[in-house]
């Protein structure tokens, strides 16, 4: 993910290099766009005697919490805030001498969901850290808005962009590149994407769709459904449904000669596009779209997926 952000990350190498790293530094953006991980790269590279591999066992203690002289903070389980306690914790652990010699290094993941008077609490902090070690702060924010005048002021701000669907998919790795296409269309975000992929029941609906779309007559539209043993049921019917409006917009795309969006699924795309005239594929989207519009009002999975069967097949 950092490398996806590779302007970002050309930034922190040239100020190491040369020796012009700030005290702290406001890293702000979108969710999914590497916030984090460049946080951590920043943390990396001042330690790592790779210069920032993010692979030695170095790297791995910082990435994992567990190297002494890096301290991370962020929402706690089940909370949507970041709490002045945390925030005084922090300022606690760093009024002691480290154990360890070198700079020391504070990452604080969501300081734009903390209140006014936690951030307030941490200016003196930022400018007149409590100890006589070399000492960065790295703020990680969504909403820039949401973060104190005075806090920007003190900080190095840096915008992540959103990332675009090539580069998202580029920075990717260890998934196939058919199912990262298809999951880079639920979410723009990277750690989800990594989520996502390790749900084996979402693995289970890609098949599905597959198979839906590998219907022959209204008998096999009938047993598909019968065997669905409640795997298209909720958040699952509506990545299932997505799949499917790709699918059909993408075999539009191909009647016309444009580019694909699920491009590495072209030969089967193609496959499904002869079945149908223009007409019916634009009729059967039709169809997909209010459906998936219709799961916002909580109408019954099981409805909706019997609603589809009978309708696009029987």
């Amino acid at each position: 993910m950092v490398l996806a952000q590779k302007q970002i990350k050309m930034l922190i190498d040239n100020s190491y290099k040369n020796d012009r790293l700030n005290h702290a530094y406001l890293l702000y953006g979108d969710d999914g766009v590497g916030k984090k991980e460049m946080a951590l790269y920043f943390a990396c590279k001042i330690y790592c005697p790779n210069g920032g591999c993010m692979e030695c066992s170095v790297c791995k203690n910082i990435i994992n919490g567990e190297h002494l002289n890096v301290n991370i903070i962020g929402l706690l389980d089940n909370k949507k805030l970041l709490s002045k306690e945390q925030i005084t914790d922090l300022q606690e652990e760093y009024s002691r001498t480290s154990l360890v010699n070198g700079a020391r290094i504070y990452i604080v993941d969501g300081i734009d969901t903390a209140s006014v008077a936690a951030q307030n609490s941490l200016l003196k902090f930022i400018e007149e850290p409590q100890n006589q070690e070399e000492t960065y702060g790295i703020f990680i924010a969504r909403d820039k808005t949401k973060v104190v005048s005075t806090i920007q002021s003190r900080c190095n701000l840096i915008y992540f962009p959103t990332l675009d669907k090539k580069n998202l998919i580029a920075s990717i790795t260890d998934i196939p590149l058919e199912k990262k296409v298809m999951l880079s269309y639920l979410t723009n975000s990277y750690e989800e994407i990594i989520k996502l992929n390790a749900d084996e029941k979402l693995g289970n609906v890609i098949e599905q769709v597959y198979k839906f779309m590998e219907i022959k007559n209204s008998c096999g539209a009938i047993l598909f459904y019968l065997n669905q043993n409640n795997i298209l049921v909720d958040s699952y019917l509506s990545y299932f449904l997505r799949f499917l409006i790709i699918i059909h917009e993408d075999m539009i795309h191909d009647f016309y000669k444009e580019d694909l969006l699920f491009y590495p699924l072209h030969d089967k795309i193609e496959v499904y596009k002869e079945r149908y005239s223009i007409a019916e594929i634009k009729t059967k989207l039709e169809l997909l779209l209010e459906l998936e519009k219709r799961i916002n009002f909580n109408v019954i999975s099981k409805n909706i997926l019997h609603e589809l069967v009978v309708k696009y097949y029987c």
